[in-house]
């Protein structure tokens, strides 16, 4: 079923007259699109539906550990040292005195061991212009600014700052983690995966757009979640709007119902928030 479908049944179910498309520009397509992919993914992340699982082992993508650049220290051609978050090769050997001082006077350049024409995989990490990125895509290197921008092989990789060592990157797709392989201590800080294990692999709701793969009765749900979001606006009656949210929490319970009897083994006890503020 396709999501225009999705939402005509919600417009049916409120006595409206169904859109074309989604991306149509009358005011009944603008409102169902507009909330239609907060609506589906409110609802992914609510609960691990059997069709929205996956597991992934993530990508390190943990800044490399430089020492600092400082004053009054005897440096050799090839050093590298950290000078205001970037990295910096030595080509002379000095005593350092001024950073600028020395950077002008050419006995340092920013580190720089990215190549074009080469192939780099997931994980790779490679310097450009005094930065440290993670690769993310795998690839045959052309112009770096379009291979990180545009196409979005490279992510910066970036430091865990204190209480963890690793930073490993979340999916694109992850609406929400359940677990970690070995149940290593972590923590989930803007949109980044700390732990202290050097590998990490996660368990997790993804933001599963496909809605021909939807289980019928979360796509009922689904509906009836649409229909409850839009109802004031379409009827410009509270009741109405009381009534289709009391139908959508009925169809979710049942959902979940038909979920949990899909799955395989039974997953240890899990909280659902959404039950428990019920």
């Amino acid at each position: 079923m396709a999501s225009v479908d999705i939402a005509n049944q919600a417009l049916i179910a409120l006595g409206h007259q169904t859109i074309t498309a989604l991306t149509d520009t009358d005011v009944t397509s603008v409102r169902c699109n507009t909330i239609y992919n907060t609506v589906r993914k409110d609802l992914l992340a609510k609960h691990p539906w059997n069709f929205a699982l996956k597991r992934s082992n993530l990508v390190d993508i943990t800044r490399p550990d430089i020492d600092l650049w400082e004053t009054a220290t005897d440096y050799e051609v090839d050093d590298v040292a950290e000078f205001d978050s970037v990295h910096y090769t030595c080509l002379i050997a000095n005593t350092s005195t001024d950073f600028a001082a020395d950077l002008a006077a050419a006995k340092w350049e920013t580190t720089t061991d990215w190549v074009t024409s080469t192939s780099y995989a997931v994980g790779d990490q490679i310097y450009h212009t005094g930065v440290a990125y993670t690769c993310i895509e795998p690839h045959t290197s052309g112009v770096f600014a379009t291979d990180y921008g545009t196409n979005s092989y490279w992510v910066l990789s970036i430091d865990p700052e204190y209480e963890y060592e690793y930073a490993f990157r979340l999916p694109t797709d992850c609406l929400r983690v359940l677990s970690n392989y070995l149940d290593y201590e972590h923590k989930i800080e803007g949109g980044y995966f700390y732990t202290n294990a050097s590998t990490a692999s996660i368990r997790y709701i993804y933001d599963n757009e496909d809605t021909d793969t939807y289980d019928p009765a979360f796509t009922t749900a689904l509906v009836t979640a649409l229909a409850a979001a839009l109802a004031l606006a379409i009827t410009n009656n509270r009741n109405i709007t009381a009534d289709m949210k009391q139908e959508a929490a009925a169809r979710k319970i049942e959902a979940l119902g038909t979920d949990a009897q899909g799955g395989g083994t039974p997953d240890e006890p899990r909280c659902d928030e959404w039950l428990n503020a019920r």
